[in-house]
């Protein structure tokens, strides 16, 4: 089953990351729609990030382990976990259903 997802993150604004959809059609249409489809979006986001995870350490940027260590310290925090601050910080993520309309700020 296909899946889109669409991730716009700006550092230089207010709401940093905004996630959303390409059009109504792929909206879910019930509850049980809607849980297979987070669940589907966050393995998508997942294998997004393992792959920019390995880029970066077949690159020599950095080390997968480092990566993995700063992405446990950022989703700790985001929890409430105990965790020292570090320069990157996303303040707010805003699902929306339509992410064409708002490219245009």
């Amino acid at each position: 089953m296909k899946n889109v997802i669409i991730v716009d993150i700006d550092t230089d604004r207010e709401q940093v990351v905004k996630i959303g959809k390409p059009d109504a059609s792929s909206l879910p249409k019930n509850e049980k729609e809607a849980k297979q489809s987070v669940e589907k979006d966050i393995a998508c986001m997942t294998e997004a990030l393992i792959t920019l995870i390995q880029a970066a350490d077949e690159s020599g940027y950095k080390t997968s382990d480092e990566s993995i260590k700063d992405i446990s310290m950022h989703i700790e925090r985001a929890f409430g976990g105990d965790v020292p601050e570090k320069e990157i910080r996303v303040k707010e993520v805003k699902i929306n259903n339509d992410s064409q309309n708002e490219s245009s700020e």
